[in-house]
């Protein structure tokens, strides 16, 4: 009989964690001592929401949406403002956004196929030096 109850309650809580979003800072990317982007929502037939971390207003934000690379490339000045930055989204989508733009929202279509499918974004700042500040990446799985 314990078995039995330790069983349902077992499984149950995996049903519970499994139909909502995940979301995790994928550590030792962007540039070195980056801030990391945030996102909510990100469930079937929702709106998500991805946030921008902080980053001057003269600054032109830039979202990159793919999936995890699982080997981060590392690039450098005059790409980006420091050395040592390392991208780890690979470029599916890419789009730069009005200064001041603290947030994107993005539509996530009722499709059940999507359950659970898991994607990178990687957000950074277009400096007016003409250099970019890579933000850490954020490793995002979608529920329903």
């Amino acid at each position: 009989m314990l078995k039995s109850t330790l069983l349902v309650t077992v499984t149950a809580l995996a049903l519970i964690t499994t139909t909502t979003a995940q979301t995790s800072q994928v550590k030792n990317t962007g540039c070195p001592g980056a801030p990391y982007p945030t996102a909510t929502n990100v469930k079937i037939n929702n709106t998500a929401t991805f946030t921008f971390p902080a980053m001057s207003v003269i600054d032109v934000p830039i979202m990159i949406l793919g999936y995890q690379s699982g080997n981060p490339t590392t690039l450098n000045w005059p790409l980006t403002c420091v050395n040592g930055c390392k991208l780890y989204t690979t470029m599916l989508y890419v789009a730069g956004y009005q200064r001041g733009t603290k947030s994107v929202k993005i539509p996530i279509p009722n499709d059940i196929r999507l359950w659970r499918s898991c994607y990178g974004l990687q957000t950074a700042a277009l400096t007016p030096k003409g250099c970019v500040n890579l933000h850490g990446s954020l490793s995002f799985c979608i529920g329903k």
